[in-house]
């Protein structure tokens, strides 16, 4: 949402515009987290809500509860599990349709584990006939040390404004391809 905000008022945009960009992106848009830990708040301890053995899908990226927790399960069940929920929930996935995925890490998931994640979210949207245009894999949005990943699905509009503006140029250091 920020990315598409920020490219259209980069291109001097007036503010009604840069609202509506906003808006878009949000409207097409769904995140949802899933974590084997919480995530350690500066000068407290670490709250210890996830037992051994179990997940938490659903959580804030504040440490926020989830829906529910589980048994950890294969990265197949449990990415296939967040993406039928975005999809029955937020942001139906349609044969044709184009998408941006972004596998995100809580800040202690490294960078093998996030490929496995992101290689599971692109096979099940692939099967669901959908296209992936762009995918980021990284730390892009994390806590200090939660492990786990978030998956942001992004529908690209038809026009192509979203997909032109996930590209534009940025001086954002986390983002790929910044231009400091």
């Amino acid at each position: 949402v920020h990315k598409c905000a920020g490219e259209a008022a980069s291109r001097g945009c007036p503010l009604p515009d840069v609202a509506r960009a906003a808006r878009l992106a949000a409207d097409s848009i769904a995140t949802m987290g899933v974590a084997l830990s919480t995530a350690a708040t500066p000068g407290c301890c670490k709250p210890e809500r996830i037992k051994a053995g179990e997940i938490e899908v659903g959580l804030g990226i504040h440490g926020e509860a989830g829906a529910y927790k589980r048994a950890i399960g294969h990265a197949r069940e449990v990415v296939g599990e967040m993406l039928q929920h975005i999809n029955d929930t937020y942001l139906q996935f349609e044969d044709g349709a184009k998408y941006m995925l972004v596998v995100n890490s809580l800040g202690a998931t490294p960078p093998g584990e996030l490929a496995v994640v992101a290689s599971e979210a692109l096979a099940w949207v692939v099967a669901k006939g959908a296209s992936v245009e762009r995918m980021m894999v990284g730390c892009y949005m994390s806590a200090l040390d939660m492990a786990g990943a978030s998956l942001s699905v992004l529908r690209l509009d038809n026009g192509g404004e979203l997909l032109r503006a996930m590209d534009a140029p940025t001086s954002a250091p986390a983002w790929p391809r910044a231009h400091c």
